[in-house]
């Protein structure tokens, strides 16, 4: 009884509380404040926020102009999509279009 209580409600834990990423690991808010480019290096905003879906976590791409307006570029995180996560290069490559 008490479990069905907390039904729909949303946990958080503070970032200190998680498990380390293992090497090649990372958390989906690492991704956040990334400069996204295309595979041809053009810079279409920056992953301004991330959210999941059934299927798989989606990154919002801001700013930049071009496919990445304000209205904002919607990348499955996936990867056909994202190839490429560099945490040290502070970007992630995209293809925001459908792959062949």
């Amino acid at each position: 009884m008490e479990a069905a209580s907390l039904r729909g409600v949303e946990l958080f834990l503070d970032r200190s509380e998680l498990d380390a990423p293992e090497e090649d690991e990372f958390y989906a808010a690492d991704l956040v404040g990334l400069a996204a480019v295309d595979e041809s290096g053009e810079v279409l905003g920056n992953v301004a926020e991330t959210f999941r879906t059934p299927a798989h976590e989606v990154l919002v791409v801001r700013g930049g102009g071009g496919a990445g307006t304000s209205e904002g570029l919607y990348v499955p995180f996936t990867l056909e999509h994202v190839p490429i996560v560099d945490l040290e290069g502070k970007r992630v490559v995209v293809s925001p279009s459908e792959p062949e």
